[in-house]
C-alpha cells in the first residue's frame, strides 16, 4: 500500500508543477534514497513544495535542495538518518531569501553557486576534494576557478591576481588579520562548528567593507534546535575536539579546540611541512650555529566558543570568542673564546577575538541585527645572533573594535532591501628594537571609519531576472574625507538551460601588508600590517567588472566568466619584490584581466570537473624603470581538474593542478660588480618552471552504533613527488650571486581518524 502511495505522489510531482504537502514529499524522498527523516510535526506542518525530478539528483543534492527550498535545517546524522528542525534565526531566514541558489552541486556536494555569483560552502556536508581528508575551508576555496595560492599557502590566497591582504576574511562578522596555522600551511579555522563559508570573488554586497579582491565570510551554526553533536579526531599534524549541544530549552553552547602534535610526535607530514615552511629562513640558513632538531619547539593551537540564547520567539542574543596561536622557539649555539654560548630566539603569532550580537524580528518582513566586537592580533619575534652579540625585537599588532547595525526588510515579493551603519576603530602598532647598534622605532596609527550602506534587490514576476544595486558611503575621520562606492549585479535565467550575468563595483581598503626586509620576523612571517595614511600608504582602491554565461542540462554544467579590474594605491613594499625593487618605495597600480571556465559532469556517484583560468596581470609604477612590467602574481594559465566517486560511506578523489610559472628576475648578462653586488636584468622578464601536482584522498564513514559514527581518511599530496619551484631570487653567498629556490611540498601523506557522537 505504501509503495502505491509513493508511486501516486511521484506521478503527481512529475506531471505537475503543483505543490504537494512537505510530509508527502519527504515520504517519497525516503523511499527513493533509502533514508529516514526525523522531525517534529509542527516543524513541517503547513509547508508545501514542488518536487524536482528525483532521478536527476543525488541524495546529497536533494538534501541541499530541501534545505534551501524549505528554509528548514537538515542535519545529517549518519548515511541513513537525517534530522529536520526549524531554523529559528529570523535574520538567517531573510538572508536565505536574498541568496537564491543557481547550482546546488558546484565542484562537490556541500558547495553551491548562488544567483549573485557567490559560492557557499557547507563544511558539514562537504564532499571529498583531492588531497583533503578534512574540510579545510581555505583549501576548498582554491578549487574555484580564478583562485589559487602561488606559493601554496592558505595564508597567501590570490584571487584574480591580488595579494592575500586584498581579501577580506570575516569570522562571525569580525575581520581576521590571521588566517593560517603552521605559518600558512593549515587553515586557522576549525571546520566542525562552521555552518557556511560564503565566497565573493566578483562583487559583494555593500555591507562588506574592505577586500578589494574578494570576501570570504565564515559563519557558525545559528540555531537553538537540532541534535546535540560532539566529535574528536586527530591526524598527523594535530588533534581536536568539538561539541555542539543544547544546555536549556532556549540556549545552545558550541565549543571547539585544536592543538598540534608537532612537539609530541614526529610524523612524515610534519617533516614535509617543516621542510617547506622553514626553508630559506634564519633557522635553515644558519646550520652551523643551530641545533634545530633537538632544541626546536613549535606548536599551534586554536579554541572557539559560541553561545546562542533565545530571549523570546522574536529576540536572540549570541556571543563569540576565538583564540589562535602559533609559537616557535629555537636555540642558537656558538663557540666563542673556547666556551659554548647559547641563546634562544623565537616567534609568537596570536589572535583574540570576541563579539556580542542581538537580533530582533520586528515582523515577518523586517529584521534588525546589532553587533559589538573587538579583536587583537599580535606578531612578535626576538632574533638573537650569538656570534655578533646582537638582539633584534620586532612586533606588529592590530587592535580593532566597532559596532554594526544591519536591517533587512522585504517590501514585497519583487523588492527586498538591506541597509545599515558600521563603525570601526583600527589601531596598528609597529616596533623594531636593536641593541647593537642601539636603535628603537615605535609607531602607532589609528583610523576611525563611519559607514552607511544600502542595497535593493529586484526580482522579476517570473523570478527569472534579479537585479541588485546599491552602494556604500564612508567617512574617514582622520582624513576628513568621504568616499562613495556603488555596485550592481544582474542575473538572467534565459530558460532552463542558459543564464547570463554581469556585475560591477568600486571598492577600497585601508589596511594592507608590507615587507620591509625578507628576513624580518626570522624570515617566516615577513609581512606586517599597516594602516592607510594618505601619504606613503594611501587607501587602496579598485574598480571591477565581470560578465559571464552559464549552461546547465542533465548534470552537465558549463560556466564562462570574464573580468577586468584595476587596483591603484598599491606600494612596492607590499608586493614582496626580491629583485632590484626590493628596497625601493614607490606607489602604483596593477591591471588584471582574464577569463575563468568551469566544466562539470556527474553520473552515477561520479563527479568530474575541470577548471581553467587565463589571466594577464601587469604593474604600472610611476618612477620605476621600466614603469610597466608583469605582476609578481601573473600566472597566465591555470588548470585544475578532479574526479571523485562516492558510494555509501566511501569517497575517493583524484585531482591534478597545473599552472605556468610566475615571473622572476634573472641576473644581468654582464660581469658582476667588484664589490659583490647583484646586478639584475629586466624585472620579471623570466618565468619559473611550470607547476604540476597530482593529489589523492579517500575517506570512509561508518556507523559504530545508532549514535556513534566513525571516519577514517588517507591523503597523499603531490603523489608523483614532483619538484615544484614556487619562488626564486638571487642572494649573495660569499660575495657570489647565488640563485635561491623555494620549493612547494614534496610527496606528503596524511592520515585522519575521527569519532562523532
Amino acid at each position: 500500500m505504501y509503495a502505491f502511495y509513493c508511486i501516486g505522489v511521484s506521478t503527481l510531482a512529475a506531471q505537475s508543477s503543483e505543490k504537494i504537502p512537505l510530509e508527502d514529499a519527504l515520504q517519497l524522498i525516503e523511499s527513493t534514497y533509502q533514508i529516514k527523516f526525523s522531525f517534529a510535526d509542527e516543524a513541517i506542518g503547513g509547508k508545501s513544495i514542488s518536487l524536482p525530478d528525483l532521478t536527476s539528483m543525488s541524495k546529497d543534492e536533494m538534501i541541499y535542495w530541501l534545505q534551501f527550498t524549505t528554509n528548514l535545517t537538515f542535519e545529517v546524522l549518519s548515511e541513513r538518518y537525517i534530522s529536520i528542525y526549524e531554523n529559528n534565526s529570523r535574520l538567517t531566514n531573510n538572508v536565505a531569501a536574498l541568496s537564491e541558489v543557481l547550482i546546488f552541486h558546484y565542484l562537490a556536494p556541500g558547495i553551491a553557486k548562488n544567483i549573485d555569483a557567490s559560492v557557499t560552502i557547507n563544511p558539514s556536508s562537504l564532499g571529498i576534494l583531492p588531497g583533503l581528508i578534512e574540510p579545510d575551508v581555505l583549501q576548498t576555496v582554491q578549487a574555484v576557478p580564478g583562485i589559487t595560492s602561488v606559493e601554496e599557502k592558505v595564508s597567501d590566497i590570490n584571487v584574480r591576481g591580488g595579494t592575500n591582504d586584498q581579501n577580506l576574511f570575516l569570522y562571525e562578522g569580525v575581520k581576521m588579520y590571521q588566517t593560517g596555522h603552521f605559518f600558512g600551511l593549515i587553515s586557522a579555522f576549525n571546520p566542525y562548528l562552521i555552518d557556511e563559508v560564503t565566497l565573493y570573488k566578483n562583487v559583494s554586497s555593500p555591507q562588506y567593507a574592505e577586500g578589494v579582491s574578494s570576501v570570504i565570510d565564515i559563519s557558525l551554526k545559528d540555531n537553538i534546535q537540532g541534535a546535540n553533536r560532539s566529535g574528536v579526531g586527530f591526524n598527523f599534524i594535530a588533534a581536536d575536539a568539538f561539541s555542539n549541544f543544547q544546555i536549556s530549552e532556549n540556549t545552545r553552547l558550541m565549543v571547539s579546540g585544536r592543538r598540534s602534535l608537532t612537539d609530541v610526535i614526529f610524523t612524515p607530514t610534519y617533516s614535509q611541512y617543516s621542510s617547506r615552511i622553514f626553508q630559506d629562513t634564519d633557522i635553515a640558513n644558519n646550520p652551523a650555529f643551530f641545533n634545530f632538531n633537538s632544541e626546536e619547539q613549535f606548536y599551534f593551537a586554536d579554541a572557539s566558543l559560541k553561545v546562542i540564547h533565545d530571549i523570546s520567539e522574536n529576540d536572540q542574543v549570541t556571543a563569540n570568542l576565538l583564540f589562535l596561536n602559533n609559537s616557535l622557539s629555537y636555540e642558537e649555539e656558538a663557540v666563542t673564546g673556547g666556551a659554548t654560548e647559547s641563546l634562544r630566539s623565537g616567534l609568537d603569532q596570536n589572535t583574540l577575538l570576541g563579539s556580542v550580537s542581538y537580533e530582533k524580528s520586528l515582523s515577518s518582513k523586517w529584521t534588525i541585527r546589532s553587533q559589538a566586537f573587538a579583536s587583537r592580533y599580535r606578531l612578535e619575534a626576538i632574533n638573537r645572533d650569538v656570534v655578533n652579540d646582537q638582539r633584534l625585537i620586532q612586533e606588529n599588532g592590530v587592535t580593532e573594535y566597532g559596532f554594526k547595525l544591519d536591517s533587512y526588510y522585504k517590501v514585497s515579493k519583487k523588492l527586498q532591501t538591506k541597509y545599515g551603519y558600521h563603525y570601526t576603530n583600527t589601531s596598528v602598532t609597529d616596533l623594531q628594537d636593536v641593541n647593537r647598534p642601539d636603535f628603537r622605532s615605535f609607531t602607532r596609527n589609528i583610523l576611525q571609519i563611519h559607514s552607511l550602506y544600502g542595497e535593493l534587490i529586484f526580482t522579476s514576476k517570473k523570478e527569472d531576472r534579479t537585479l541588485k544595486v546599491g552602494g556604500r558611503g564612508m567617512y574617514y575621520e582622520k582624513f576628513d574625507n568621504i568616499r562613495i562606492e556603488p555596485f550592481a549585479n544582474f542575473q538572467w535565467q534565459l530558460d532552463e538551460v542558459f543564464s547570463i550575468a554581469a556585475s560591477a563595483e568600486t571598492k577600497s581598503q585601508t589596511t594592507t601588508q608590507i615587507i620591509d626586509r625578507q628576513d624580518d620576523f626570522l624570515g617566516i612571517e615577513q609581512r606586517r600590517w599597516t594602516l592607510a595614511d594618505e601619504d606613503n600608504n594611501p587607501i587602496v582602491r579598485a574598480k571591477k567588472v565581470a560578465a559571464g554565461v552559464g549552461f546547465g542540462k542533465k548534470k552537465l554544467n558549463l560556466n564562462i566568466e570574464g573580468y577586468y579590474k584595476i587596483v591603484d594605491g598599491i606600494s612596492t613594499r607590499g608586493q614582496g619584490f626580491q629583485n632590484q625593487f626590493e628596497l625601493v618605495s614607490a606607489l602604483g597600480e596593477y591591471t588584471a584581466k582574464g577569463i575563468d571556465v568551469l566544466l562539470q559532469k556527474e553520473w552515477k556517484g561520479v563527479t568530474s570537473w575541470i577548471g581553467y583560468s587565463y589571466a594577464e596581470n601587469e604593474y604600472d609604477f610611476n618612477g620605476l624603470t621600466p614603469e610597466v612590467f608583469p605582476n609578481n602574481l601573473d600566472v597566465t594559465h591555470t588548470v585544475n581538474a578532479a574526479l571523485t566517486y562516492k558510494r555509501n560511506g566511501l569517497q575517493v578523489g583524484l585531482g591534478a593542478r597545473y599552472n605556468t610559472g610566475k615571473p622572476f628576475t634573472l641576473l644581468a648578462d654582464i660581469a658582476p660588480g667588484s664589490n659583490g653586488e647583484i646586478l639584475l636584468d629586466t624585472p620579471n622578464a623570466e618565468r619559473l618552471p611550470d607547476y604540476f601536482k597530482l593529489d589523492f584522498s579517500t575517506t570512509y564513514v561508518f556507523d559504530i552504533s545508532e549514535k556513534i559514527r566513525g571516519s577514517m581518511g588517507i591523503s597523499i599530496w603531490n603523489i608523483l613527488n614532483r619538484r615544484n619551484v614556487v619562488n626564486a631570487y638571487y642572494s649573495l653567498i660569499d660575495d657570489v650571486p647565488t640563485l635561491i629556490e623555494n620549493r612547494a611540498l614534496d610527496l606528503t601523506p596524511n592520515i585522519s581518524l575521527r569519532l562523532y557522537f
